[in-house]
């Protein structure tokens, strides 16, 4: 008998083995999570007020700069969709859209506009992973939930650029993000500047180009005054082989730290500069950053600054100007033509990636929206001169 049973288990286990598993049925939605199902802080803060025309695509619904929601197909013309979305630790609160899908057999991208709690974005120094829960409802009837996993990155990870579906996604625009004029601690560095004695006030273009260069100056004297040494550090908190993305810490922490590496002292001075009135751009090359700024109002005469010989002692102002000279020079044609701020754009474009060299006009990201990130505290936060 046990034989006999042995034998029978056997040809079931060679039957199964011989037999291809049933398909898994299509149900025609699935889970849309970001890039590598990557979380950044930073992009969901900073795109959730920014306006581009970016020639919308018709088959992308709800939030045009979404990056969590589910991709489905139409069952009819004119289906009615109506999308949840959630994560379990409440990062995300609960948040949905209605859309109309126009188009019968076309596959559609929709995004809800997520809430989330910004005071709580900010404080993500450490990337953990988050499910992230869909529920999705087509012409009334529910078609059920479908989870996934996300990366959540630290909020000093600034990503730059990423490939989706075979194209590159310029995000420098969000290097911008960073640039925090309205920062308490800038306050502090024009009346450092004062105190220089290199100027007497700050007039901005109310002067002509040789009294912005002295006001730039005086900044960048009272600056280098606070010892703020060059770092090297700019490694993200995770990895990823289809993002590319580098630590950038945040105004005040950076002043605390007194380090800065070269996006982060670039984007020291444009906070200052676009304070004071002046015209700035961080000037975004392979593997390396500097500042720009404007000397006169119609942007005949700027000037490019070499941001990480800010702390070096055997380097001047001169030795910071005419280092950036040099890279202006270099790629004179490529940077005015290009203000970098764009994302999605699904017109014609040519192709990208990491080693582009472009500008992030400081004045230009706030017309479009995308605002400072608010650092915790700042508006409390003492720093040592």
């Amino acid at each position: 008998m046990k034989r006999l049973v042995l034998s029978t288990l056997c040809l079931l286990l060679a039957f199964a083995a011989a037999c291809p598993a049933a398909p898994v049925k299509d149900d025609g939605w699935s889970l849309e999570l970001g890039p590598d199902a990557t979380f950044f802080p930073a992009l969901v803060v900073a795109a959730g007020t920014l306006r581009l025309d970016t020639g919308a695509d018709p088959r992308e619904l709800g939030d045009a700069n979404g990056l969590l929601g589910v991709s489905v197909v139409a069952p009819r013309d004119g289906a009615k969709a109506q999308v949840e979305l959630a994560s379990a630790s409440g990062l995300v609160a609960p948040s949905s859209v209605s859309v109309t899908l126009p188009k019968k057999g076309v596959r559609y991208a929709v995004y809800p506009f997520i809430k989330y709690n910004a005071e709580q974005m900010v404080l993500i120094r450490q990337p953990f992973a988050e499910t992230v829960t869909a529920r999705l409802t087509l012409d009334g009837a529910p078609m059920g939930e479908k989870s996934g996993r996300v990366t959540v990155r630290s909020i000093n990870d600034c990503v730059y650029g990423y490939d989706e579906d075979g194209r590159w996604n310029d995000t420098s625009w969000l290097f911008a993000a960073y640039v925090n004029e309205n920062h308490p601690a800038v306050e502090g560095i024009l009346k450092d500047a004062l105190a220089t004695g290199k100027v007497d006030s700050i007039a901005g273009y109310q002067g002509d180009a040789d009294d912005v260069r002295d006001e730039i100056e005086a900044v960048w004297t009272a600056l280098a005054r606070r010892r703020i040494r060059y770092s090297s550090i700019k490694t993200a908190s995770a990895e990823s082989p289809h993002i590319w993305s580098q630590h950038v810490r945040l105004l005040g922490e950076a002043l605390a730290a007194r380090q800065a590496n070269c996006v982060e002292g670039s984007c020291l001075l444009a906070s200052v500069f676009a304070k004071m009135g002046l015209k700035a751009s961080l000037v975004n090359l392979p593997d390396h950053m500097l500042v720009a700024v404007d000397l006169d109002d119609d942007g005949d005469e700027d000037l490019y600054l070499e941001t990480t010989l800010l702390g070096d002692s055997d380097s001047s102002f001169d030795d910071a100007a005419e280092a950036g000279e040099a890279v202006r020079k270099k790629y004179k044609s490529k940077l005015k033509a290009d203000p970098r701020i764009r994302w999605r754009d699904k017109r014609a474009r040519r192709k990208g990636g990491p080693d582009e060299v472009g500008l992030v006009n400081i004045s230009m990201a706030r017309e479009l929206g995308i605002l400072p990130i608010r650092e915790p505290g700042a508006d409390r936060a003492r720093f040592r001169q």
